[in-house]
């Protein structure tokens, strides 16, 4: 996962470069204690949305590839974990997308938004997506997962759950609109390792984009 951190921190470098306050209005609160806000976008609709910031930060972006930008709001700032709300433009008018992106990247040439939630190990537990926009609505293509080891062993008295720390199973899901999903890459592979490491994310990452680009 070092190629995804390292794409997001130069991702969010340039973003702080180019985000501002967002000129927004809180109008409530979450049973959450996250805040709704109202702005003012520049075409002059009024967007709602909710953030746990008070002070959210906008960009325009043409998220969906089709050459007209697209409002990108920065909701929820973490560690490692940066949170993104979306409203596409369709021409008119912003339409909401009722999904959240993770330290986003655009992939222009093959018209590809990606999302990778970092949940520790150094990226080595984490979930990485694969979007493509069709029009104002985000279509799920893949997914890669990284998690901490474990087994499940069942018998007549219920069942037994082992957690290995030193291992890490990962998973590449190819979206089945039929299915959960079907898995097209498995590996399990030690963190101690770091050669074994390195292959495993570069196999995780070869099968994640196989056919894609």
């Amino acid at each position: 996962m070092k190629n995804c951190i390292s794409r997001f921190c130069l991702l969010a470098l340039l973003l702080l470069m180019t985000i501002a306050p967002v000129r927004a209005e809180i109008v409530g609160q979450t049973t959450e204690n996250e805040y709704i806000h109202r702005l003012i976008a520049d075409n002059g609709q009024e967007l709602c949305f909710v953030s746990g910031e008070k002070d959210p930060s906008l960009s325009y972006a043409d998220v969906n590839f089709d050459g007209i930008n697209d409002v990108v709001i920065l909701t929820q700032r973490g560690a490692s974990n940066f949170v993104y709300q979306f409203f596409i433009s369709d021409g008119e008018q912003y339409v909401l997308c009722p999904l959240t992106f993770t330290n986003y990247d655009l992939d222009a040439e093959h018209k590809i938004v990606r999302s990778c939630v970092n949940g520790g190990l150094a990226g080595g537990i984490h979930r990485e997506t694969l979007y493509r926009f069709d029009g104002t609505e985000a279509v799920l293509l893949r997914w890669a997962v990284g998690e901490e080891k474990e087994d499940w062993t069942f018998d007549a008295d219920g069942y037994t759950v082992r957690h290995y720390n030193d291992v890490l199973t990962l998973q590449v899901w190819e979206h089945d609109p039929e299915m959960d999903g079907i898995l097209i890459f498995e590996q399990d592979v030690s963190t101690e390792d770091e050669n074994a490491l390195r292959e495993a994310f570069q196999a995780e990452n070869d099968a994640l984009w196989s056919g894609i680009r």
